[in-house]
């Protein structure tokens, strides 16, 4: 390609003079025939995944869901929360605004340009929705140490939503901070601290479970980009148990979680093993690597199998 970054060409020369392989014609149509079969069982095979793997991020969900807000105690009483999101949850909890157990901060920082290989950690808000879910474990990218300065500290338990999203739904995306180390946030980042002790592994799944999805998504405000703020966050509700049952509940979601997010990843690697396999196999075939003359040939007749599930007539 020649031409500046963003205005490239391939010149027409190149195209006129680009080679292709061109078997006979009947080759040709033995092997379209053969790859939109396969093509079409590996098509069915990775949708198969896709939604198992949308299934089991349901059940995730689920699993967090019924945690914070019924606990581990099957039996326990009920009694109702007064938010609609929330529903009962076990009597002996106690119901909270965020504004009652902590205070909240705007988030400073410069650019992406400040981001080295090699640094003091920084959580920008992109990553809120790109790299962390529920936790901050590890940040994806570094400041140098003379930048830290033009950026907001954060602290183990501190929670970071993001300012900014794209849909409502997705609006105000959290994940609670695990680093010990010293860290930094940038921009357009709402920083929760607490000012109660608060076990900081349940507060991350409570913080971004379904009934906080839920109000997050009445906060938001925009059309093109949504936005939402601390004075909103501040009303968003929590069902609080003792900190001991706080931590029994975190113990149970990273057990119970790491199942099937263990159970997802070996999905994806499946779907990413079979669109490598399938790429593969288009480019022997076309290539003439691999003969499938036979084997088209031995294909149920009438017609091959499809992306969708139907038939079409063979070509």
């Amino acid at each position: 390609m020649t031409g500046a970054a963003g205005q490239q060409r391939v010149p027409k020369a190149f195209i006129e003079g680009y080679p292709i392989l061109l078997p006979p014609l009947a080759e040709q149509n033995a092997i379209v025939r053969y790859l939109d079969y396969v093509d079409g069982r590996i098509g069915r095979y990775i949708r198969g995944k896709e939604k198992l793997v949308a299934l089991l991020a349901e059940e995730k969900q689920a699993v967090i869901h019924r945690a914070v807000t019924r606990g581990l105690d099957a039996d326990v009483r009920l009694k109702p929360s007064g938010v609609e999101w929330l529903g009962d949850v076990p009597a002996h909890w106690e119901v909270r605004r965020l504004a009652q157990i902590g205070k909240f901060s705007k988030g400073n920082g410069g650019n992406k340009g400040d981001e080295v290989s090699a640094g003091v950690p920084c959580v920008r808000y992109g990553d809120l929705y790109t790299t962390h879910n529920y936790f901050i474990r590890k940040s994806r990218s570094c400041i140098p140490k003379e930048k830290i300065g033009e950026y907001t500290a954060i602290r183990f338990g501190d929670a970071l939503f993001a300012g900014s999203g794209e849909t409502i739904d997705e609006i105000g995306k959290s994940a609670v901070n695990l680093m010990q180390q010293e860290a930094y946030c940038g921009g357009d980042v709402i920083l929760f601290r607490p000012t109660q002790q608060i076990e900081a592994k349940y507060l991350g799944y409570a913080l971004d479970c379904r009934p906080s999805a839920a109000q997050k998504a009445t906060m938001g405000r925009g059309i093109t980009i949504m936005h939402i703020y601390g004075n909103q966050l501040k009303h968003l509700t929590l069902p609080i148990p003792s900190l001991t049952e706080q931590a029994a509940i975190a113990a149970y979601l990273d057990k119970a979680t790491a199942a099937i997010d263990a159970a997802a990843a070996r999905a994806r690697r499946q779907i990413e093993l079979m669109r490598e396999y399938r790429e593969r196999l288009i480019a022997d075939v076309v290539t003439g690597k691999l003969d499938v003359r036979e084997a088209a040939a031995k294909l149920p007749n009438g017609g091959v199998a499809c992306g969708n599930g139907e038939e079409r007539a063979c070509r």
